[in-house]
């Protein structure tokens, strides 16, 4: 297999996993799933139902190569094999009395591998009883296929694809290429992408400690979340006060991240941020926006600590600076998945915050929440936060894994994260 001149992917029937899908293959076979998995729900009103979802993921499977995906090793490492037929890409409905949080639903999915040399995505549609016109969709994907990004975005694709069925509009008929693997992009890059390094971590730092739990088995470990919404006003408030500070929203969620981790800790201590970016958004280089995967690598930035107000706005301000000075990482951990599952839960947490999905053009849909969460089988993160502005108003999601935090440590420090949010408003 070539690529061809214009740098793209033909039609091809394979394509070998580069050191990133690689890791992410391996972690999900060793951990059934952990942070291999992404899901996304996205809470929704208008006259959706399953053979219309049906339909739209069909044309998506259609379009995008990855989307027919598996995972085959051979002697020479694992390949993507493109020839998954739709029939076998699970997509199914269930109805709900409008009594079942739908978190249930969600971590049941976080919490359920992909079955081996199967598809690598799986879509769900949750339709209210009563309410017929209120459905939750939730779409999981393998990270070897995806990123949040992209994951966020394959759910409004699917619903821009029932608008054009609804609205008669002929399905695109060109084949996307498949989309090169991590490695490849930033080959084709010339020099480093953030040259400088990251200035949150210094060469010849100690890597961040671990809180103490008891050990547990993987196949009794669960992702669970907990979710925050900011209503409208607040948010408005908050938008304002980040502009009159020349901070950034990504920036005061992280600041009230460590602020919450400080106060739960109570003692002097290191928290990693890690941080998605994307290289689709990356200064002098593009991928096309219909392009599969928006290639997103984590930006690892150290956290210092915050004795009040003013010292709140100004690491929200630099921390946007350190992001985009991060050094892309080089090395992954290796071949051995186990050095994620070390004992204790690693003092680094995920923040994933993402600009509010565009509206799909005369959409019967209104889209009410959006609800990001990755797999923390692999107890490789303290807590994983993500944050998404949706109709004026902000959901923040927090995903941790039980039982290693109890339940009592999860609410008390989403208790003074929200608590650290307010005050930062007044």
């Amino acid at each position: 297999m070539r690529p061809r001149n214009d740098g793209k992917f033909s039609r091809i029937a394979e394509e070998k996993l580069g050191p990133a899908e690689v890791f992410f293959h391996r972690v999900h076979e060793a951990f059934s799933g952990g942070s291999a998995i992404l899901c996304v729900s996205a809470r929704i009103a208008g006259p959706l139902d399953i053979q219309l979802v049906k339909q739209s993921c069909r044309r998506l499977w259609e379009r995008h190569p990855l989307l027919r995906a598996r995972i085959s090793t051979r002697q020479d490492g694992p390949y993507f094999i493109l020839d998954v037929p739709f029939n076998r890409i699970p997509v199914h409905s269930v109805f709900e009395l409008g009594k079942t949080d739908i978190r249930t639903f969600v971590e049941r999915e976080i919490s359920s591998a992909f079955e081996k040399d199967r598809p690598l995505w799986k879509v769900l549609l949750v339709t209210d009883k009563v309410k017929l016109d209120k459905h939750y969709l939730i779409v999981c994907t393998h990270r070897s296929i995806s990123d949040p990004f992209c994951t966020v975005s394959l759910v409004r694709e699917i619903l821009a694809g029932c608008v054009n069925m609804l609205s008669g509009t002929a399905a695109e008929g060109s084949l996307l290429p498949l989309c090169p693997n991590f490695e490849h992009i930033t080959a084709s890059i010339p020099g480093p992408l953030f040259p400088g390094g990251a200035p949150g971590r210094k060469d010849g730092d100690e890597p961040a400690g671990r809180v103490p739990c008891a050990p547990v088995p993987v196949h009794k470990r669960y992702t669970r979340i907990r979710k925050h919404t900011v209503e409208p006003s607040r948010l408005k408030e908050l938008k304002a006060l980040c502009s009159s500070e020349k901070a950034t929203m990504r920036g005061a969620i992280a600041a009230a991240t460590v602020a919450a981790l400080q106060k739960q800790f109570q003692d002097g201590f290191s928290v990693e941020i890690e941080t998605p970016l994307t290289v689709r958004k990356l200064g002098g280089f593009t991928i096309g926006e219909d392009e599969m995967r928006s290639l997103a690598y984590d930006a690892r930035i150290r956290s210092r600590g915050i004795a009040d107000r003013a010292g709140f706005w100004k690491f929200a301000r630099d921390y946007e600076t350190a992001l985009l000075a991060a050094a892309l990482p080089v090395d992954w951990p290796g071949d051995d998945p186990e050095t994620v599952g070390s004992p204790g839960l690693p003092l680094s947490c995920s923040l994933v915050y993402m600009d509010e999905i565009g509206r799909i053009p005369k959409s019967p849909f209104v889209i009410e929440n959006f609800l990001l969460v990755q797999g923390l089988r692999s107890a490789d993160k303290l807590i994983f936060i993500s944050a998404m502005p949706v109709k004026d108003s902000m959901p923040i999601t927090f995903a941790y894994v039980s039982p290693m935090l109890e339940e009592a440590w999860v609410d008390r420090f989403v208790k003074n994260f929200v608590q650290i949010i307010e005050k930062a408003i007044k």
